[in-house]
């Protein structure tokens, strides 16, 4: 039989500070993307092959 060992360790929790904006962004059909900021991305215009 295989012997087995465990493993543990302490952790204490600090919190961080939030250095960097968090936007959420939604992919659509009438528009490109919209972020949760209120930011639009239209569609680029397609060209079609000649």
């Amino acid at each position: 039989m295989i012997g087995t060992k465990g493993l543990s360790y302490e952790f204490t929790q600090y919190p961080t500070p939030k250095t960097t904006e968090v936007v959420g962004v939604d992919l659509g059909i009438k528009t490109l993307a919209t972020l949760s900021d209120g930011k639009v991305f239209a569609h680029c215009q397609v060209i079609p092959p000649v």
